[in-house]
């Protein structure tokens, strides 16, 4: 079908009822850029305004097919074959650019669902010591809006323990930190003439909860604790504690 010919063929007949672009569009419920567009052969009617559009103009569907007016449309004619071939066409894109359409909405839905789970996964790793000297056992749970933080065994691995040797300390301070930060303090501090303290003892006293310790899943590594001591010989000792981390799945 012609689409140059239909336009030209809209316009003369639009032009005979003596209606404006405008006036045609109120009638069919549709903007005058649409009439200017088929007029001007950029675009055909909808399949669906073709019974609205030929009552306006005085014609029959067939005659606006074919492009030109005849005493009857009981016959349709090679242009009429011809433009229903391309509205046949033109439904077929209509429905593949739906289904197209819906086939995307679809997928984007599905990996927005599929972002979204993996977004506020909850993540589970065992916390262990990389310091030799020490022994760490506990949890960190988190996803992208919330972390948990758990120590429940914190030991020294002390060759001497159960030994007139054992480390006994005066003072003592645990300080658990995310890079920067010290997320949280753990501290003795003996009277003077109180007996020094089993440093096995102390570390066995300790037990961490922190139940919002706002950690970033992708700077776990920065998690390292300090603890140092005053032994009864007034010897200070300090140890770094790096944490290794090991995601349970």
């Amino acid at each position: 079908m012609d689409l140059n010919e239909l336009g030209k063929y809209i316009a003369q007949m639009r032009k005979e009822k003596r209606l404006t672009q405008e006036k045609l569009a109120d009638k069919l419920n549709v903007h005058p850029k649409t009439i200017s567009k088929w007029e001007r052969g950029i675009s055909a009617p909808d399949i669906g305004l073709l019974s609205l559009l030929s009552e306006v103009l005085g014609i029959s569907v067939s005659e606006l097919l074919n492009c030109k007016s005849k005493e009857t449309d009981s016959n349709i004619d090679d242009g009429a074959v011809e433009a229903i071939k391309y509205y046949t066409k033109k439904s077929k894109i209509k429905y593949v650019k739906i289904f197209l359409l819906i086939l995307f909405l679809v997928v984007f839905l599905f990996l927005l669902i599929i972002g979204v789970i993996k977004y506020n996964e909850f993540h589970l790793y065992e916390i262990h010591s990389n310091n030799k000297g020490y022994t760490i056992n506990g949890y960190v749970g988190l996803n992208h809006e919330k972390s948990m933080l758990f120590i429940n065994r914190l030991s020294f691995n002390d060759n001497y323990e159960g030994t007139n040797l054992e480390i006994k300390v005066k003072e003592f301070m645990f300080e658990l930190n995310y890079g920067n930060v010290t997320l949280i303090t753990n501290g003795v501090v003996l009277d003077e003439g109180e007996e020094p303290q089993l440093l096995s003892n102390i570390l066995d006293n300790i037990l961490i909860s922190i139940e919002d310790a706002k950690l970033d899943i992708n700077s776990l590594d920065d998690l390292y604790a300090y603890i140092s001591f005053t032994t009864e010989d007034d010897v200070v000792e300090s140890h770094s504690i790096d944490f290794n981390l090991v995601e349970r799945k």
